[in-house]
């Protein structure tokens, strides 16, 4: 295996060269698929929060995914829920139709089939085999501006639920990518992720999830375990991004003030305590059985699996009709 870093001659040259390609976001905005390649994107969670033109933000912003989802031979549907939410909202539900395959998610295979040995993961944070293990695992606020504050805003609440817990109880802190540095404070029982772990072999080990309006909470479903939603800015963050689910419609507890979350980590009740779980289960996560790879892999890997994405459901060819201007060519391209 060739480790190459984002943006680099070898990570451009490894998009042109490489015949399969599978990524959980989205490539560069000039990247496009050239004949004979095959693309899955599996994206990186079920939404809560508003997507693409749902969202109160400009609608340059969803071009790139849109254009992912259009060049992608592959899509990884999870639930008709998950076609609503994720793909609707970039316009592409109709046309991207023929590469829509409905499947689980691989990524939370490792969480229900972890690789790792539990006492392996224990043993690298310095978990004792006695301590019960919460992970708080809040989403993005604010613009790139605000990485700071907003980082040291969660790094200070990650800490106090720690110290009121007490030494009984672990925490684990997964900043969002976007606020991610490397020092939240001397915590004895917690710490931070580290960046080359893989979040949901971690979430084999977690008794508690601490969420908000992140799908990690989706990721973390099919192993019922208990989910506390820590939301005291819902009335802001609904007006300023927008949400389509409610925590009071999920099989969760939600808390507003710190007393409140100590108190629903302490109690601990599972989502198949809630009523309606299955019914949940059914239109969240239906496909979860720990073989979403396996099924991905073999559809990626069989160039039969889907019709082509350059054709329409009905055999009828797209045309693409561009006022601006169209997308830059690949640098490795244009040097010619």
């Amino acid at each position: 295996m060739t480790v190459v870093r984002t943006g680099t001659p070898a990570y451009t040259k490894a998009l042109l060269e490489s015949g399969m390609l599978v990524n959980n976001v989205t490539f560069p905005p000039w990247f496009l698929r050239r004949p004979g390649q095959r693309y899955l994107n599996t994206w990186h969670g079920v939404p809560m929060k508003a997507m693409g033109r749902d969202m109160n933000a400009p609608l340059v912003s969803m071009a790139n995914t849109q254009r992912n989802f259009l060049q992608a031979d592959l899509i990884l549907e999870l639930s008709d829920y998950y076609r609503w939410a994720t793909i609707r909202p970039y316009d592409v539900d109709q046309l991207a139709a023929p590469a829509l395959m409905r499947g689980g998610a691989p990524r939370v295979d490792d969480t229900l089939n972890c690789p790792v040995p539990a006492a392996d993961l224990r043993a690298r944070y310095g978990i004792a085999s006695d301590q019960r293990v919460v992970l708080f695992a809040p989403t993005w606020r604010g613009n790139s501006t605000s990485i700071i504050p907003v980082f040291d805003e969660q790094a200070q609440l990650y800490g106090e639920i720690a110290r009121q817990l007490g030494p009984e109880w672990f925490v684990l802190f997964s900043a969002h990518q976007m606020v991610r540095v490397s020092d939240a404070g001397d915590v004895p029982n917690g710490a931070l992720i580290a960046d080359n772990d893989n979040i949901n072999d971690v979430m084999s080990i977690v008794d508690v999830l601490v969420s908000d309006y992140s799908s990690i909470l989706f990721d973390f479903l099919p192993i019922d375990r208990p989910i506390v939603l820590h939301t005291p800015d819902i009335l802001a963050y609904s007006q300023e991004r927008g949400l389509y689910l409610q925590p009071a419609e999920l099989p969760c507890a939600e808390t507003r003030d710190l007393e409140g979350l100590i108190a629903a980590i302490r109690a601990g009740r599972r989502p198949s305590e809630f009523p309606g779980y299955a019914a949940m289960r059914d239109r969240f996560i239906p496909e979860e059985d720990g073989r979403a790879a396996e099924r991905a892999l073999a559809a990626l890997l069989d160039p039969a699996a889907t019709p082509p994405a350059s054709a329409k459901a009905d055999g009828r060819k797209r045309i693409l009709i561009a006022p601006g201007m169209l997308p830059m060519a690949s640098p490795l391209r244009s040097r010619g």
